[in-house]
């Protein structure tokens, strides 16, 4: 009797809207948590590059004469394996500490970095 009394309530459209609402953020935070302990975990990249082989499939699919647009490139760790087979990569990020990294660990000749946000992105600008 109670668990249809319950499920009579919860499970109305305007409740179930409440409540998805509210695990989905309570989803968004702990998947902020999972990301920088995972980072910590493997010494500064997230497990997705090793676990998926993520560079490598990016790496596998460039030729030598790409020009490569790295948009919300973290680190620059994937930047950088781009540039070494790609002809030039424009890596890109919103995050100041992002570019910083970047700048500092993975730069090369072939490689520009820059901080932009969606507010004053202008492609054509960048990349003429």
């Amino acid at each position: 009797m109670i668990n249809s009394l319950i499920k009579k309530i919860l499970f109305t459209p305007k409740i179930s809207k409440v409540i998805v609402k509210q695990l989905l953020r309570i989803h968004t935070l702990i998947y902020r948590y999972i990301s920088v302990f995972s980072v910590v975990a493997e010494n500064g990249l997230h497990p997705k590059h090793r676990l998926m082989n993520y560079h490598k499939f990016f790496v596998d699919n460039i030729s030598k004469d790409d020009v490569v647009l790295d948009i919300g490139c973290g680190n620059g760790a994937l930047t950088f394996d781009i540039a070494k087979k790609a002809k030039y990569v424009y890596a890109i990020d919103i995050i100041k500490e992002n570019i910083d990294s970047a700048k500092k660990k993975y730069n090369a000749n072939n490689i520009l970095i820059l901080l932009e946000t969606q507010q004053n992105m202008n492609l054509k600008e960048i990349l003429m």
